[in-house]
């Protein structure tokens, strides 16, 4: 339930990001690059290598969240103002789905 929620809050904060693009007047990405496919296509390898799928494909998930929400804080330090006030509004988001993220981690040890 809790990564359903995680992944619908996800799919909010890409909507906005894309309307913010095309109310700028600009063309909005609609899939990601083919690295993030290669990594998305090893990761999965490597779950599915492991004897523990659940408890693997959580700690990716948690590391791919805490990557992204790096990224965010990363891009908010570097962008011209207005851009980074975008990215600071869906900042709420992110905290939350990485105390999600946390929190499954957590639980999936035992």
């Amino acid at each position: 339930m809790v990564l359903g929620e995680n992944a619908q809050t996800l799919g909010l904060l890409i909507a906005d990001l894309q309307e913010h693009q095309r109310a700028c007047g600009n063309k909005p990405y609609e899939h990601g690059s083919w690295r993030g496919a290669a990594r998305r296509y090893a990761a999965g390898w490597l779950v599915h290598a492991t004897a523990r799928r659940d408890n693997a494909w959580i700690r990716e998930l948690a590391h791919h969240e805490s990557a992204l929400l790096h990224a965010f804080e990363k891009a908010i330090a570097a962008l011209p103002a207005e851009s980074a006030r975008v990215l600071r509004r869906q900042l709420p988001r992110l905290n939350g789905i990485h105390l999600d993220m946390g929190s499954l981690v957590g639980s999936a040890r035992y």
